[in-house]
């Protein structure tokens, strides 16, 4: 983007508006690269030709001669040029000599990350950072990454990559008879994570494991929770789990062990023979786990009765466990549904579930769990109640992005955001949020049809764009419901009501105003 703002600069033209989309293309995998559904802090960065992640730089200005020059992530001045915050008295950051004092040995990046979000009881500076530490940790991952393809690439010997060589070969016959150019080939190990190539050696493993075993028994999910006591007792004065990722990383593989000891050590469920496990975060912010189960033979479950043991669909009796009865009204109860389950108006997740006297098994062992009729009734908390409780979060980081965007942002460009903000970040109270803004986001339509009209046009606008991205305002219901057609009825009556105005003003004009 530097680059082509300099080439317009260089020959007088006009600097484009320029804007970065995401869009998936068919055939790929779409749990791998689809478009992320919360606000977070990401890299986003264009392969090179060769499939490799380019060079990363940092573009300075030049004051004296006025050209952008571009300097390497290698320059132990980089970090400090960008993060001035971390580096307030400007000493270096990481770089390639960077020395360990007791042994000498050089340090790599990855561990010096590592030291730099380490706790201790001193002040860390890094860990107060907030937005700006998750930016820095993001840009430290890339780094880190870039780093090890380096390697790679510099060690292909050691990494035996000559027993490709007829791969390579088959390649280059195909590269010459389609006159295509295949660039240079190097070969990540399978130990390389995120790979394909460690990929699909999991997932090998994990078929040979269905193989020998038979299929998996058990299927277990467990989500990340912010109140978790052991996140929130570490977090500093003033900082939301969202501020800190290094703990909430941490505590949740602490449980993950501690939850597969539960399983396998201390036998839960019974022998188990394997376990395959996956973490996934899939862009919505918090990590949880798949944890796939295969018992022994005689520990099987096989009947509704065995599954009735470990499994249980119904809200427990508050009398009888009111600590495990606030668990599952709080965690464990699906809805109200809204646009990130609805497909054609009806839950994905197939909510609410049918009434079932007794749990029953299918012909493949899939189990319809009981959810027994006994005439209680419960009720979640409302918004309100959720937000007075800390069970959910309050607008103040929407009114932050809308206050930070309306300085620079045209009213156009203001309303495609806030329509992001209602769909991706499903905002406590929308209609407030509008009605702080409307004005910032209807100034176009202010100037051409006054306040009150102008204000109905952004609004209709903003429906419209809910509906191109298959919401609908009525998904909203805080918000006002009007529809386009009360919009050009409301237009036409303006227009009646100028008229008649200008028609009263033009009669009491003098015999000469009439005149000019």
């Amino acid at each position: 983007m530097h680059e082509e703002i300099q080439v317009q600069t260089t020959e007088n033209n006009s600097i484009l508006d320029l804007q970065l989309g995401f869009l998936t293309k068919r055939g790929i995998d779409r749990g791998r690269y689809n478009v992320q559904k919360v606000n977070e802090v990401a890299a986003v960065f264009s392969t090179t030709a060769d499939g490799e992640i380019p060079e990363t730089y940092v573009t300075i200005y030049n004051k004296c001669n006025k050209t952008l020059q571009q300097v390497s992530i290698m320059d132990p001045n980089v970090e400090p040029w960008i993060y001035p915050l971390y580096y307030p008295y400007g000493t270096q950051g990481w770089h390639g000599n960077l020395r360990r004092k007791d042994s000498n040995k050089r340090i790599s990046r990855a561990a010096y990350v590592k030291y730099r979000i380490a706790i201790r009881d001193n002040f860390n500076i890094f860990v107060m950072g907030r937005r700006l530490f998750q930016q820095w940790l993001v840009d430290s991952y890339v780094k880190i990454e870039k780093d090890r393809i380096n390697y790679c690439k510099q060690n292909q010997k050691q990494l035996r990559a000559e027993t490709y060589q007829g791969l390579i070969d088959y390649l280059a016959n195909v590269a010459n008879n389609s006159d295509a150019h295949i660039g240079k080939m190097v070969i990540l190990p399978s130990t390389f994570v995120g790979s394909p190539r460690n990929m699909l050696q999991h997932y090998q493993d994990a078929m040979a494991i269905v193989r020998k075993y038979g299929k998996p028994d058990i299927f277990i999910t467990m989500t990340c929770n912010p109140n978790w006591r052991e996140i929130r007792e570490n977090l500093l004065p003033g900082q939301q789990p969202a501020d800190r990722p290094d703990i909430c990383a941490r505590v949740f593989n602490i449980k993950k062990d501690y939850l597969i000891d539960v399983i396998v050590r201390q036998k839960f469920f019974g022998e188990v023979l394997a376990y395959v496990y996956v973490i996934e975060f899939q862009k919505r912010g918090l990590p949880h786990i798949h944890l796939l189960i295969t018992l022994k033979r005689n520990c099987k479950i096989v009947n509704p009765e065995t599954v009735d043991r470990f499994i249980s669909a119904k809200i427990p009796d508050p009398n009888e466990n009111e600590s495990l009865h606030n668990v599952v009204m709080k965690h464990m109860i699906h809805g109200p549904c809204g646009d990130w389950c609805l497909i054609n108006d009806k839950c994905s997740k197939h909510f609410p579930k049918p009434f079932r006297p007794e749990t029953t098994m299918d012909e493949d062992g899939y189990p319809q769990y009981r959810r027994r009729n006994n005439g209680l009734l419960y009720e979640r908390p409302g918004r309100a109640a959720c937000l007075a409780l800390g069970l959910i979060e309050d607008d103040e980081e929407w009114y932050r992005a809308m206050n930070e965007a309306k300085v620079w942002m045209m009213p156009r460009r203001l309303r495609n955001l806030f329509v992001r903000i209602l769909i991706h970040c499903q905002p406590v109270y929308p209609k407030k949020l509008w009605d702080e803004f409307k004005k910032d986001m209807s100034e176009d339509y202010i100037r051409r049809f006054g306040l009150i009209m102008g204000i109905k046009k952004a609004y209709n606008y903003i429906d419209n764009l809910l509906q191109i991205e298959g919401s609908n305002i009525t998904n909203f219901p805080e918000m006002e419901q009007e529809t386009e057609e009360q919009v050009i009825i409301d237009n036409e009556e303006q227009i009646e009501e100028d008229t008649l105005i200008g028609i009263r003003q033009y009669e009491q004009l003098s015999v000469e105003q009439k005149q000019i």
